[in-house]
């Protein structure tokens, strides 16, 4: 098997670097439970073989809605080489109908998802919003990034676009 290596994928490596990179071994990622708008559980673990950026975030996150645009644009960028975006919705006080309004007006063209009993973000250690995990396509937790990021930037558009041709 080749394996292709860019410079963009080094430098975005090493620019990583400080930011709690690592190949976390996901299997028990089962615990890991959503729930999508239509009320619909499903296991984080059904996205393997596809790589993902997993966004944690909450409507009363001023961070999370400046930063959710720009996974919207990385998304619209590299959607049809087959990133997956998966939202996760934590930490709300209020009603679906309010997330709902919020998610509509930040014109994101993926869906969320609740983690109404913190499965997932407890199997993360999630502990500030925002937090982002990208998953490659078997699982590997390659980045965790916290704070907001601006993921249109070429950086995260070159090394998650290097981990959709792996």
């Amino acid at each position: 098997m080749v394996t292709l290596v860019t410079i963009g994928s080094i430098l975005s490596l090493l620019y990583f670097q400080n930011q709690n990179i690592g190949r976390k071994d996901l299997d028990s990622i089962k615990k890991a439970l959503l729930t999508d708008r239509g009320g619909k559980v499903i296991e984080l673990s059904e996205v393997q073989g596809v790589v993902t950026l997993v966004a944690f975030w909450a409507t009363w996150c001023g961070a999370c809605k400046v930063e959710l645009p720009t996974i919207a644009k990385l998304y619209e960028k590299l959607k049809n080489r087959g990133l997956r975006i998966v939202a996760v919705n934590v930490g709300e006080t209020i009603s679906k109908e309010e997330i709902d309004k919020v998610w509509v007006s930040l014109k994101i063209p993926f869906d969320y998802y609740m983690d109404y009993k913190n499965k997932t973000s407890e199997f993360f250690n999630i502990s500030a919003l925002p937090t982002n995990i990208v998953l490659d396509k078997y699982n590997k937790q390659i980045l965790t990034s916290n704070g907001a990021n601006d993921w249109s930037h070429a950086r995260y558009v070159d090394m998650i676009g290097d981990l959709l041709i792996e």
